[in-house]
């Protein structure tokens, strides 16, 4: 059974510091076609700041995104999982505290970030296989002695 350890595994990991602007945020995010970004504080994860932090925290509150640093407006209580969690916990978690990115790490070392697309894209390629291993056994026609 794959765990999201092993679903990270080899990714790029993009992350941002605190004294940058929203907006640089918002474009580097943007541009690596991420929603969320953990923050780093050193090699610690101190927080993550996504498109909701984005939304709620600085367009709705019509703060300037050129002006407001991130670490003002990044989201601090994360919600975090071990690399050895399964990928179905993951995706239990995600859908119990209404999340759609959850941070991997161990130890505060960042493993890597998982999002609820990357669960059903996992979880669509396993059943797919599954369907052809039921297929295989269904319609097997043994060779001819």
């Amino acid at each position: 059974m794959k765990t999201v350890g092993d679903l990270v595994k080899g990714r790029a990991v993009h992350t941002i510091g605190t004294d940058i602007s929203v907006q640089e945020a918002a474009k580097f995010m943007s541009d690596k076609g991420i929603g969320l970004a953990p923050v780093m504080d050193g090699e610690k994860v101190i927080g993550v700041f996504g498109e909701r932090d984005l939304l709620k925290r600085v367009v709705a509150e019509g703060l300037d995104p050129a002006t407001v640093r991130v670490g003002d407006v990044m989201t601090t209580t994360m919600i975090c999982s071990h690399p050895e969690e399964s990928w179905q916990q993951a995706g239990d978690t995600m859908i119990e505290k209404g999340i759609r990115h959850l941070v991997i790490a161990e130890d505060d070392r960042l493993v890597g970030v998982i999002s609820l697309r990357d669960l059903r894209t996992h979880e669509i390629g396993e059943k797919s296989q599954e369907i052809e291993f039921l297929n295989d056994y269904l319609y097997f026609v043994p060779p001819l002695m």
